[in-house]
């Protein structure tokens, strides 16, 4: 399902989308929420996604990064930097310049 709703959707917009939301992650209403956050984050991070998404989605996990100040806070970010980290350096090896500047 969310894969064809980033093809559907303007990538631009939607990896803006996610970095807005990751700005208010303290404030989601319930843990559900934060995990389809970092659930849908994950998922923008793998081969074949637009590069604005991905982007966008890199964005979000510095974001979340940055709002989560306590360490116990941060220990839920433990789990899915397993994905993040490889799809990092993927992204930084795979994209030109001008589209990391977005």
């Amino acid at each position: 399902w969310y894969q064809r709703r980033v093809r559907a959707a303007r990538p631009y917009l939607l990896g803006r989308l996610m970095w807005l939301s990751a700005s208010y992650l303290k404030m989601l209403p319930s843990e559900e929420a934060l995990n389809a956050l970092f659930e849908c984050t994950c998922s923008s991070l793998k081969v074949g996604t637009p590069a604005p998404v991905m982007v966008g989605a890199m964005k979000a996990v510095y974001t979340m990064a940055a709002e989560l100040e306590d360490e116990e806070e941060q220990k839920v970010l433990h789990k899915p930097m397993e994905v993040i980290i490889p799809s990092l350096f993927e992204l930084a090896s795979h994209m030109d310049g001008d589209l990391l500047m977005l």
